[in-house]
């Protein structure tokens, strides 16, 4: 692992090292878009141990019209407190395999103020594939009085980007992190009411970019490549998205892991934009 990406992510091993540290919390956070099936169906079955079941379903905002928003800043603050985590905390995060939803988990926590947290590199399989242990016990800690502030600076909303599009200013880059078929509008999008299609002058980066086939993030020659040599988006100003802001927070992760400055989450992704 390039010495550059500590900070960003941990190996399974020096996971494994640190388990009895009592400052870190650690967040099983393996998520599924099929509702029909739970998510904590997969940690009741094994975790790694000391592992806290994070539910992201719990962590949208259902006063929205629209699929997987980001929680308002009192819904995030009462749904950390019920985990039980405190803002000193260290948080790791880890997902099923390589980078999908622990990004989003990431770029969450960042946005509403907590700086130390990283992402279990390989994720859960990776773990399993190291023969390291695992347990089957549910873990729960005390309710905390978490406090959070959302940094709105981060987010861009529809009316700022239509204002972006319609101007063609080549300050900004959109980057879209949906798959190459669903960018170019070969098959269709999975919800319904939404069309096919793009944002006008956006470009694709597929969320996949980011890790290898084993699930661990690509080295930064890799990211640059993709992201400076590729698409030429050194210095310019990021928006990022989706199809429901999930998977944009990937391209989020990598652009922060090259200190790459002013990136942006545009939230409502295309389940708003390509709204029929």
């Amino acid at each position: 692992m390039d010495s550059d990406l500590k900070g960003f992510v941990i190996s399974s091993e020096e996971l494994s090292s640190q388990l009895n540290d009592q400052n870190i919390i650690l967040l099983d956070s393996r998520w599924s878009l099929d509702a029909k099936y739970p998510s904590i169906i997969d940690y009741k079955k094994s975790h790694i141990p000391s592992s806290i079941f994070f539910d992201l379903n719990k962590f949208f905002d259902y006063s929205s019209k629209l699929s997987h928003t980001l929680p308002t800043e009192e819904q995030f603050i009462r749904a950390v407190s019920n985990i039980g985590i405190n803002n000193k905390n260290k948080i790791i995060i880890y997902d099923a395999n390589g980078f999908f939803n622990s990004c989003r988990v990431w770029f969450m926590f960042k946005v509403f103020g907590h700086e130390d947290i990283v992402i279990l590199d390989g994720g859960y399989e990776n773990w399993v594939k190291k023969k390291l242990p695992l347990e089957k016990k549910i873990n729960r800690l005390k309710k905390s009085h978490y406090k959070a502030s959302l940094k709105k600076q981060f987010l861009i909303g529809k009316l700022k980007l239509e204002e972006i599009v319609n101007n063609q200013s080549d300050e900004y880059a959109i980057v879209d992190a949906r798959s190459e078929s669903r960018f170019l509008g070969k098959e269709p999008e999975p919800r319904k009411g939404i069309r096919k299609g793009k944002i006008k002058n956006s470009i694709n980066i597929p969320y996949t970019k980011i890790f290898d086939s084993e699930g661990l993030i690509s080295s930064l020659d890799i990211l640059k490549k993709v992201f400076f040599d590729e698409n030429n988006l050194k210095g310019k100003k990021v928006i990022s998205t989706c199809g429901s802001g999930i998977t944009a927070c990937n391209i989020l992760f990598a652009l922060q892991i090259l200190s790459h400055k002013k990136n942006f989450l545009y939230d409502g992704s295309w389940a708003e934009w390509g709204k029929i």
